[in-house]
């Protein structure tokens, strides 16, 4: 698992999306706006992607994701809105690849 931690507008959805053209890896973002949005850029950018979805849809989609590549973007903000109006303070990640 890649880690990319840069400040807002810093170009990390851009980085995502060359990462979805090149591993057909699915972009789960919060809105359904930002979907758009990293379609359109996607498009200025010439680069094929598949279809993003929101966080809402990825956890309706059940199993149909098992074997597929995901990135989440903002996943800060995805796990605010799991806290469910809890003060979110701190969280661990791990970079290594699962085996």
């Amino acid at each position: 698992m890649k880690i990319i931690v840069q400040a807002r507008a810093t170009n990390k959805t851009t980085t995502l999306i060359y990462i979805s053209a090149e591993k057909e890896a699915i972009i789960i973002c919060n809105t359904h706006n930002e979907v758009v949005a990293i379609l359109k850029q996607a498009y200025l950018l010439k680069l094929s992607i598949p279809e993003p979805m929101t966080f809402g849809e990825f956890i309706h989609s059940k199993g149909s994701m098992r074997g597929r590549s995901i990135l989440f973007d903002n996943a800060d903000i995805l796990l605010k809105n799991l806290c469910k109006g809890a003060k979110l303070e701190a969280i661990t990640l791990t970079t290594d690849d699962e085996k």
